[in-house]
C-alpha cells in the first residue's frame, strides 16, 4: 500500500521482496484472535487498524518492531521498537 500511494519506492514487487525476506530468514507471524484483542485494547493509539494489528503482533510475540511510523515510534505505551530512519 505504501509503494501504491508512492510513500516508499520498491526495486521490486511486493512479492519478490517478501520471497527474498523470507529466504533470508524474516519469520512471519500469522494474526490471530489474542493478537486481534491486543490491537483493539491499545490505550492512547493511533485509530489505524493496520498500526494496531502491527504494533500488536510485534508486542504479543515479543518482536523487534522496525518502523519509520512516527505515531509507532511516539506511542507512550510499551513496544519494542526500532526506528528504521536510523
Amino acid at each position: 500500500m505504501l509503494s501504491l500511494k508512492k510513500r516508499i519506492t520498491l526495486n521490486q514487487t511486493t512479492e519478490s521482496l517478501r520471497n527474498s525476506l523470507i529466504h533470508s530468514g524474516l519469520v512471519e507471524i500469522p494474526a490471530d484472535g489474542s493478537i486481534g484483542i491486543s490491537a483493539a485494547s491499545l490505550n492512547e493509539f493511533s485509530g489505524d487498524a493496520a498500526d494496531r494489528i502491527i504494533t500488536a503482533t510485534a508486542m504479543t510475540s515479543g518482536a523487534l518492531l522496525l518502523t519509520a511510523d512516527r505515531k509507532i515510534l511516539n506511542w507512550s505505551g510499551t513496544c519494542n521498537c526500532h526506528d528504521a530512519r536510523k
